[in-house]
C-alpha cells in the first residue's frame, strides 16, 4: 500500500493546537520538561508565528501528512559573527527545530522538511544548512548523517551556577597565589629599604 504524500507549506495561526503539541513534544524529549523549563505558550508561538511573517530571515513550516500536522520546521539565517567572518565561514541557514511526531515517522515528512530548508537556504544564498543535534537523540543524529551532515564545531552549554561552582578551586586558588605574591613583594620591597639614621629604627 503506497504511502500517503507529504506536503510541506507554510505555518499559520490556524496551526497554533499542532504546533503547541509539537512544541511540547521537542521539549519533553529533549528533557526540558524535566529541567522545569516553562514549555511555551499559546502566545509565544502565535509570536513566533508573526515574527516568520514580518521577517524573511525567519520561516516555520509544517509537514502535512494525510491531512494532518506531522512534524514542524523552524529556520532562520544564522547572524554573521565576527569569529565566523575572520575564520573565513559562510553564512548559513540554521535549523532551529524539525521535529516530526512519532506516528508519523519513517513516511518521508523529515525529508521533505528538509527539502524545504535546502530550498530557502538556496534561496537566500547562504552556503549551506546547520543543524543543532542534541547528542542524545541518536535518530536525529542517524537521520541528519545519512542526509550527509557532518559533525561539526561542538556547541557546549553550562548552567552560571554549575560553572561558577566548576571555577570556585581555581578562582580560589588565583586569589591565594596572588595574595602570597603581594605579602612576599612587600617583604622584598623592606628588607631592600636602606636603613634609617641611627636611634631612629
Amino acid at each position: 500500500m503506497p504511502r500517503p504524500p507529504v506536503t510541506v507549506r507554510e505555518a499559520v495561526p490556524d496551526d497554533l493546537p499542532d504546533l503547541v503539541a509539537l512544541w511540547h513534544e521537542v521539549r519533553a524529549a529533549a528533557g526540558s520538561a524535566r529541567a522545569g523549563l516553562p514549555l511555551p505558550s499559546d502566545e509565544a508561538v502565535l509570536a513566533l508565528l508573526a515574527r516568520a511573517r514580518a521577517d524573511e530571515a525567519v520561516h516555520v513550516d509544517v509537514a502535512v501528512l494525510g491531512g494532518a500536522v506531522a512534524g514542524v520546521l523552524v529556520t532562520g539565517r544564522a547572524p554573521a559573527s565576527l569569529g565566523a567572518e575572520l575564520l573565513g565561514r559562510p553564512p548559513v541557514l540554521e535549523v532551529a527545530c524539525l521535529h516530526v511526531r512519532e506516528a508519523c515517522r519513517r513516511q518521508g515528512a523529515g525529508r521533505a522538511l528538509l527539502a524545504r530548508a535546502a530550498e530557502l537556504a538556496e534561496r537566500c544564498g547562504t552556503g549551506g544548512l546547520v543543524a543543532d543535534v542534541p547528542a542524545q537523540h541518536r535518530d536525529a543524529q542517524r537521520f541528519y548523517a545519512r542526509l550527509g551532515f557532518a559533525p561539526g564545531l561542538v556547541r557546549r552549554a553550562a548552567a552560571l551556577p554549575a560553572l561558577r561552582r566548576a571555577l570556585a578551586p581555581a578562582e580560589r586558588s588565583a586569589a591565594v597565589g596572588d595574595l602570597l605574591a603581594r605579602r612576599r613583594g612587600g617583604r622584598a620591597r623592606r628588607a631592600a629599604r636602606p636603613a634609617g639614621p641611627a636611634g631612629l629604627d
